[in-house]
């Protein structure tokens, strides 16, 4: 394929997939509409993930994914670590060798100011955090550290939504933000003497579906050249083949 076919081909399928952007951005419908958006929109990203790396790092679905995010979508804060996350993790723990992560982590989650939607700018980085860990640990209860970034958090909501119809996090309240942010939530009771108490506080994650179409936005412009400095033609990288099903052996 010469040089002007190929982007021709790679013109071809942006194009293509804008277009099909469109028709998931215009639908419409009440309670479960953000939802039903990101569900199509991480479609988009997981089909254009296959565009440019076909059947590397062996096909795996959750590699590619968060490859691509890193890659090409310029996602500032992806491998920021989640410190709601880290203190959900961290409250299920005991240990003592973790209580100087456990403090750090309660204090820094206690500055987030409750009466704004809160960017994951603040929350911490790996490098960070690593310096509080015990020596040679890299999990809590198991889970890697690493685990709690962004971007892999990111991967968690889209199989959430994929496969159970079922977003993570919060609802929408602010509708002027389209970043990924906290939202604060409190719960109200009463002491012994009926007055108004906060009885329990908790912070929720939520990612706008303008975040989503900023992505891919971003992807778009960032994949064009990979694709024609690297001589990918994505199309190459889908099966077309009229039988739907993968033949485990060849007939000689």
């Amino acid at each position: 394929m010469s040089q002007v076919e190929l982007k021709e081909n790679i013109e071809m399928y942006i194009n293509a997939v804008n277009e099909i952007r469109d028709s998931m951005n215009i639908i419409k419908g009440e309670r479960y509409l953000a939802n039903h958006k990101k569900t199509l929109l991480f479609s988009i990203i997981d089909m254009l993930s296959k565009g440019v790396f076909g059947e590397n790092y062996g096909g795996n679905r959750t590699t590619m994914f968060e490859k691509f995010i890193l890659m090409f979508c310029e996602w500032e804060h992806a491998e920021r670590i989640s410190l709601q996350q880290l203190v959900h993790l961290l409250n299920r723990t005991e240990e003592k060798q973790f209580s100087r992560l456990k403090d750090y982590a309660k204090t820094e989650l206690y500055k987030f100011p409750s009466s704004i939607p809160v960017p994951f700018s603040y929350d911490p980085t790996y490098k960070e955090l690593k310096k509080l860990m015990p020596k040679g640990e890299s999990t809590i209860l198991g889970v890697e550290l690493l685990s709690l970034k962004h971007v892999s958090l990111l991967w968690k909501l889209r199989n959430s939504l994929v496969h159970e119809a079922r977003a993570k996090g919060s609802s929408q309240l602010f509708d002027f933000e389209s970043e990924p942010h906290y939202i604060h939530y409190s719960t109200i009771g009463t002491d012994s003497e009926n007055n108004l108490i906060e009885t329990e506080e908790r912070w929720e994650m939520y990612h706008p579906v303008g975040f989503f179409n900023k992505l891919i936005d971003t992807a778009l412009v960032n994949l064009r050249d990979y694709l024609e400095e690297q001589s990918i033609n994505p199309y190459n990288n889908y099966d077309f083949d009229p039988l739907w099903i993968e033949v485990k052996q060849k007939d000689f």
